[in-house]
């Protein structure tokens, strides 16, 4: 097996950072992101959550600006260049993003073979210890068409984990899922940081397990600005 090409990420930080598609969604955008916690992002549906996520994971372009990680700016990298970063981050899609004419054991085998993270002994332990610890190791040989919507999504969740990164992006995690395999997600996520390096964890959710911001950093998406949520009456000094 190579070694692996695995960057840890200790800084993310965006300098005037805009982005656009059919609608502006972030403006003029400067903010650096706390590390080593868990940064919850609030905002209302269509503020642009989901997006932000998917510009952190490099799956979406920003149009003007600097994307900053580990101070260097990213925005410009090409997928191999970007792909010691990217090995480093877990995105959690809110919906689909699983192959279909896969099983549900082989989605979550695939991305760790393909970038030879582990060898097949260890990558196949790994999985069915994650597959057992969600209650679904009797469907890992189900293709997801075959299984109900909740235990997709659960593995849908899983993947994000199987690289062990050491940054996680979840979009709407916890959505569809049983209270069993919620707390599941909250014990492999500290296993992984005691264990396996995980420091930074960004998750876009409205679910009450993050019902009190005193516990978390709490960034809200917002007149398409990211601010911190004690900043909101700040910002509508500036604007008002």
């Amino acid at each position: 097996m190579k070694r692996s090409l695995k960057k840890v990420i200790h800084e993310i930080e965006f300098k005037k950072m805009s982005f656009a598609r059919e609608v502006s969604f972030f403006e003029d955008v400067s903010f650096k992101f706390p590390m080593e916690t868990v940064v919850w992002v609030r905002g209302e549906s269509g503020a642009g959550k989901s997006t932000l996520l998917r510009l952190l994971a490099g799956l979406e372009s920003i149009t003007s600006g600097e994307l900053l990680i580990n101070g260097e700016d990213v925005s410009e990298m090409s997928f191999e260049e970007f792909l010691p970063y990217r090995l480093g981050i877990g995105f959690s899609f809110d919906l689909g993003g699983l192959i279909n004419n896969r099983s549900l054991f082989d989605n979550l085998m695939l991305p760790i073979l393909y970038h030879q993270e582990m060898d097949y002994s260890e990558a196949s332990q790994w999985v069915l210890e994650l597959m057992s610890a969600f209650g679904v190791e009797s469907y890992k040989e189900d293709r997801p068409a075959m299984v109900s919507g909740r235990i997709r999504k659960s593995v849908v969740v899983m993947r994000s984990l199987v690289l062990r990164p050491s940054t996680l992006l979840m979009d709407e995690p916890l959505t569809g899922m049983s209270r069993e395999m919620i707390s599941a997600l909250v014990t492999t996520i500290s296993v992984l940081q005691a264990k396996w390096g995980l420091k930074n964890i960004v998750i876009a959710t409205g679910h009450e397990m993050f019902g009190d911001p005193t516990a978390h950093d709490v960034v809200e998406v917002r007149e398409r600005k990211l601010i911190f949520a004690d900043q909101r009456q700040e910002l509508r000094e500036k604007i008002g």
